[in-house]
């Protein structure tokens, strides 16, 4: 197999400001220990002012410009600042910081297209359109988003919550990628007798003293704390606008301190607060969690993204000082310093340093030139892809449009069951269809076999260069595909013969102007190790029971529009990725249809690498997500996902979550969960083959 050779990738960076979490994330990219990874920073456009945020970062690499606010002397030196820099580095990437620097960024590079042409990357760190603010400046900020993103490759949004409201405001959902922000590891969980001597429980704010972060909901509660053995430190300052500071008896003020004093103050925390309005993705939860620490913030934005409640900490009402004192007075020593381990070990899951770097260098190799885009995709599109005007005379589509149908298939490391997976589709009755495998980095001899399959014009492969997850591997294959539709395929599973042109006679049968339909499912052949079973035989799943159960099965049939209408798979799920796909795909274009018979074998048999296997934090955060993301405020909202978690062994359910399956229309979850239980998941599997092979 052919390969192509990397060359580095010269980026600017730039930020019209940088105080807070935009200066720890500049930090991470332009760390020194990543120059030989394929990506080089000429240089990083900053604030003169702030120049001590990266102290740590070679002067040569820094450029300055002089700002005293956020003015319009201040805007018009960064502007001029910017366009010096660019024409003299002239950069293959741009990565702008900001929304302020979006705008200025973005109107530059247009105006000086004829000399410069980088690849433009942007990241907000919050949409301004997100922020509590009148209904007609959000839309007048929507707009602008809207409008520049046509000049933008890539917008990197910080947190799944921030990702869907840029598509529900209209911007590009194929341009839109998710970074979680990640930090370098803290010090970690500290020992018991350290914490467990102190009378008074120690609290830590670190951020500005503006409305966004809450800074005043937190005063307030601190004033009711007044007298008890809570007391409050807090690091930072005013910088968009000059807050009076209240003086309380149990708060100290340290103001702004650099990295290593910050660090100290983490190390000297029991739990820290950030009771923020709204956030992109905040750093100071994710340096909490570094450290060993747990966390109190409210329930706005993307914190239920990073803190899963009563486990890595505790959400509250936005804006509610009276919830926020009662979380505070919640927690024993004990139960704080559990909180802090679990969330240590959430962030060496999810949020390191190195995660982040590679997501974002692997973006910039995306959108960079098309040698480094070719070492993704080894082939070319095969002619055996191209679409036909019609279908071959005596099929029941004769007289209609012969729609390309494109099969994706993510693999790593499982040659003999992909064989299978690929044999199956090949094998499919319906002629036209674009088979993509998308190979997450396999060992096995998966790629050699796919390459010789591409080199036949009977697939395209999509090669990873390293693993990077079946959500990667999917999407990569989507951003590929040409087809009409499309469906998909797990390579431990396959399809029998008659699956595409089922779908696709079944299709053209709908009368989508009676109601609108996302797409179809069909019932699936499950293989267990006792026996067989037929799933997913629902005639009609409409938007609300989607979120309440995942009744279509793991993979759907759609127009290609709706997989990009929807966002695509999202790679922060740990698990339930296809359900919450098929979930925001129903609640924006409709209700899914089955079929009548089984076109798929979902073969569970052999059990190694399913996802039952993971942690049950990873699925109590998938419950989380899974819940936030659809707006799942209420209890009785979210028992169908609180139900599909009992199918996990490895999770244990309170008394009260049992309570509340048991007192809804999930109580057969409940009571199956009870059994397990009582008898054991080895003895319940028994008892269940025996009743299978000796019916009464």
């Amino acid at each position: 197999m052919s390969t192509t050779n990397y060359r580095k990738i010269r980026v600017l960076h730039a930020a019209e400001t940088i105080k807070g979490g935009v200066a720890a994330v500049l930090r991470q990219l332009l760390d020194e220990r990543d120059g030989a990874a394929g990506v080089e920073t000429v240089a990083c456009l900053v604030p003169a002012d702030q120049r001590s945020e990266l102290k740590q970062i070679g002067s040569g690499l820094i450029r300055t410009y002089e700002r005293t606010g956020r003015d319009a002397i201040s805007l018009w030196r960064f502007y001029r600042a910017f366009n010096r820099v660019l024409i003299q580095e002239r950069p293959d990437v741009v990565h702008l910081h900001c929304s302020f620097t979006g705008v200025i960024g973005r109107v530059s590079l247009l105006m000086l297209r004829r000399r410069v042409r980088p690849r433009v990357v942007y990241c907000p760190h919050a949409f301004s359109f997100l922020m509590q603010t009148a209904e007609h400046r959000r839309a007048a900020y929507a707009l602008i988003e809207k409008v520049l993103s046509y000049c933008t490759d890539r917008i990197i949004c910080v947190s799944e919550h921030e990702r869907l409201r840029a598509i529900d405001a209209g911007l590009p959902a194929a341009k839109l990628s998710l970074v979680y922000n990640g930090v370098s590891s803290g010090e970690g969980p500290r020992s018991v007798d350290e914490r467990v001597g102190r009378s008074e429980t120690r609290l830590l704010f670190v951020g500005r003293f503006d409305r966004q972060k809450g800074f005043d909901v937190l005063m307030d509660a601190m004033k009711r704390l007044e007298g008890e053995p809570f007391h409050l430190t807090v690091v930072g300052g005013s910088v968009l606008d000059r807050t009076t500071v209240p003086e309380r008896i149990n708060v100290d003020y340290r103001g702004w301190l650099d990295a290593d004093g910050t660090a100290r103050a983490f190390r000297e925390a029991d739990v820290v607060v950030v009771p923020s309005r709204w956030e992109g993705f905040a750093m100071v939860p994710l340096e909490a969690m570094s450290h060993g620490l747990p966390v109190i913030a409210s329930d706005c934005s993307s914190f239920p993204e990073m803190i899963v409640d009563g486990f890595n900490g505790l959400l509250f009402e936005r804006e509610n000082s009276d919830a926020l004192v009662a979380c505070i007075r919640s927690g024993s020593k004990e139960r704080w310093m559990q909180m802090g381990r679990n969330g240590y070990a959430f962030y060496m899951e999810r949020f390191t340093r190195e995660k982040m770097v590679d997501s974002t260098r692997k973006i910039y190799a995306e959108v960079a030139d098309e040698a480094v885009r070719n070492a993704f995709a080894t082939r070319p599109e095969p002619a055996a892809a191209t679409r036909p005007s019609t279908l071959p005379q005596g099929s029941a589509l004769a007289a209609n449009a012969a729609p390309l149908v494109t099969v994706y298939i993510p693999t790593r490391n499982r040659l003999s069951l992909l064989r299978r997976a690929v044999e199956s589709v090949l094998a499919q009755t319906y002629p036209h269809i674009e088979l993509i495998v998308a190979d997450d980095g396999s060992t096995d001899g998966s790629r050699e076999y796919l390459d010789e399959l591409s080199r036949a014009g009977r697939l395209r492969m999509i090669a990873l260069p390293t693993a990077m997850g079946a959500c990667v591997a999917r999407n990569m294959a989507l951003s590929a595909s040409t087809g009409d539709f499309i469906t998909g395929l797990d390579d431990d599973d396959y399809f029998l013969p008659e699956r595409v042109a089922t779908f696709v006679e079944h299709w053209l049968r709908i009368d989508t102007t009676r109601e609108p339909v996302a797409g179809l499912f069909h019932p699936a052949r499950m293989l267990k190790p006792d026996g067989e079973m037929v799933l997913f035989s629902s005639a009609k799943v409409t938007p609300d029971e989607l979120k309440r159960q995942n009744k279509v099965g793991n993979n759907v049939f759609a127009p290609r529009a709706h997989y990009f209408g929807a966002g695509m798979f999202d790679p922060a799920m740990p698990c339930w990725q296809d359900w919450d796909l098929w979930a925001r795909m129903s609640e924006r274009f409709g209700v899914f249809l089955g079929g009548d018979r089984p076109t798929y074998v979902w073969d569970q048999s052999t059990p190694t690498g399913h996802i039952t296997g993971r942690p049950e934090f990873q699925v109590r955060y998938a419950f989380s997500l899974f819940s936030h993301k659809l707006r799942l405020d209420s209890r009785r909202q979210r028992t169908g996902p609180l139900g599909a978690m009992t199918l996990y062994p490895q999770v244990t359910l309170t008394l009260s979550e049992v309570a509340m399956l048991l007192l809804s229309d999930q109580w057969r979850f409940a009571f199956r969960y009870i059994v397990r239980k009582i008898l054991g998941a080895r003895n319940v599997s028994r008892i269940r083959t025996l009743i299978t092979r000796n019916p009464i």
